[in-house]
């Protein structure tokens, strides 16, 4: 069974502006706010805050918001580990 892997926010940022071609919106002290844009026209706000380690909370949230406007199997290979 897949796990979720651990990622920094580097590296989610990373995911988010190069895979997804998301667009940082604002930024309050830590927190950086994305917007995403799908192919089918839908779209979402993640936020990520700017630590050096986030919880798998964060990661899960942030995964389950792509999922929403990107297709799975483009999303899943960044989070889970096979």
């Amino acid at each position: 069974m897949p796990k979720l892997r651990n990622v920094s926010a580097k590296e989610l940022i990373k995911i988010l502006e190069t895979e997804f071609n998301c667009k940082k919106i604002r930024q309050k002290g830590s927190h950086i706010s994305y917007f995403c844009e799908g192919e089918n026209g839908l779209s979402d706000n993640p936020v990520i805050p700017y630590h050096k380690s986030i919880s798998k909370g964060v990661v899960q949230t942030t995964y389950k918001k792509l999922l929403k406007i990107f297709p799975e199997e483009k999303v899943k290979k960044h989070f889970y580990t096979e």
